[in-house]
């Protein structure tokens, strides 16, 4: 029997990890599929999968990539069929206890719990079993119709805002993550810092928030090394590798020198102004 709840996905050119991710989405009865105008397939392949494909937004420019997730995720829930929503990504997939999990959430029908799962990384095609931000639990099962809603501030690294109310459960079984290449990685961190910092680059912001932000962000760098230090001094097998465990401080780092760099030209601007009047 088919679990009463929708499963969607964001995709863009995601033909190599696709398959894997609607097969393990089956036994939903609703597969919606949002599609940034793939060329690659995508459409196809979800089509063929029985899943509904929708565009992520009203423009047609073909690759098109996702400027705001909020609002793309904001139009998932406005097109499922059911109030029972679940997320996956598309370079993932939920293994057969998470989905049986979500089935027995709800056949209970208490739309005030929300289910989180444990999601580990897969690197080369080997599982990860350690690395400095786990056990990394996603919030991955609501109900539409308990209060929900997205925090619209953030573009990208997007939350859900809960009700005071709504009980948040963890729940056994795992949903693996496929992660690409190094430079792939790298690229999309380029890119997300982009549309995370691009709110702070308004010109209506004031510059303690912004040093703010960077001064947060500098201990934060140095925090999370802390952590990863730790790991490969324990030379565990399995950790995720030095290589893509940098990235994450560097994240940090680069968000801070961005908006230190911001702060310096508006204080520029400012004192030049003052010392023309």
């Amino acid at each position: 029997m088919k679990i009463p709840a929708t499963a969607y996905v964001l995709t863009l050119n995601s033909a190599a990890t696709l398959p894997a991710c609607l097969e393990s989405l089956r036994d939903f009865d609703d597969i919606l599929v949002l599609d940034g105008n793939s060329t690659d397939g995508t459409r196809e392949i979800a089509e063929r999968a029985g899943a509904r494909v929708i565009p992520q937004g009203d423009d047609p420019t073909p690759n098109r990539r996702i400027e705001n997730f909020t609002e793309v995720r904001e139009r998932a829930f406005e097109a499922a069929r059911h109030d029972w929503i679940f997320q996956l990504d598309s370079d993932e997939v939920a293994l057969t206890e998470v989905v049986e999990s979500v089935r027995e959430i709800v056949s209970g029908d208490d739309r005030m719990t929300t289910a989180r799962f444990r999601r580990l990384a897969v690197v080369n095609g080997r599982i990860v079993r350690y690395a400095y931000f786990y056990p990394e639990w996603c919030l991955r099962l609501v109900h539409r119709g308990s209060g929900i809603a997205w925090n619209r501030n953030r573009a990208v690294h997007e939350r859900l805002m809960l009700p005071p109310d709504v009980r948040v459960i963890d729940r056994s079984g795992e949903i693996l993550q496929s992660w690409p290449s190094l430079s792939e990685c790298r690229a999309k961190d380029r890119r997300y810092l982009t549309l995370a910092t691009r709110p702070l680059m308004a010109g209506d912001v004031r510059i303690g928030k912004i040093t703010r932000a960077a001064a947060v962000n500098v201990a934060k760098g140095f925090y999370v090394a802390e952590k990863i230090a730790a790991i490969h001094l324990a030379r565990k097998p399995d950790t995720l590798p030095l290589a893509y465990h940098l990235r994450f401080p560097a994240y940090h780092f680069s968000f801070a020198a961005r908006l230190a760099m911001l702060a310096a030209r508006r204080l520029t601007t400012h004192y030049s102004l003052s010392t023309i009047d």
